[in-house]
């Protein structure tokens, strides 16, 4: 959990390092059951070596989330994330076709309370209505 990651290198995780790097050939294989293949989808396993950028950028916007406890990023505070995240609900909604989000990108935005809507103030009222569900639940 300090690193928010399962991205082991070589020189501080060089067993690791080798057991991931053989995961990945086994999953190309077809040698890891769908069982493994899932657990190592919920620790965001690194499937490619070179991190994919939907990757980089979920995680970036998993962070923030853990950091700050909500997703109400504007275009001034981060214009890349906030044309990442309008990309993935235009593929949601299939104003773009490609790429197509998986199911499981879909399952990771919804867990850290992405919204779907492209109106923004729909939006707006969904990060309050998160909010107050965290509140409830703590007090």
């Amino acid at each position: 959990k300090e690193h928010g990651h399962c991205r082991p290198t070589k020189p501080t995780h060089a067993k690791l390092y080798e057991w991931s790097s053989d995961q990945r050939i086994k999953s190309k294989n077809r040698l890891l059951s769908v069982d493994q293949i899932e657990l190592l989808d919920k620790i965001d396993f690194p499937w490619e070596t070179n991190t994919p950028k939907w990757t980089e950028m979920y995680l970036e916007l998993k962070d923030y989330h853990n950091d700050k406890g909500h997703l109400r990023l504007g275009q001034d505070d981060n214009a890349n994330m906030y044309d990442w995240m309008d990309t993935q609900r235009k593929l949601y909604h299939g104003i773009v076709k490609k790429p197509v989000l998986s199911d499981t990108q879909i399952e990771k935005l919804e867990e850290i309370s992405f919204c779907w809507s492209l109106d923004g103030k729909e939006r707006a009222w969904h990060e309050k209505y998160t909010e107050a569900v965290e509140l409830y639940k703590e007090h």
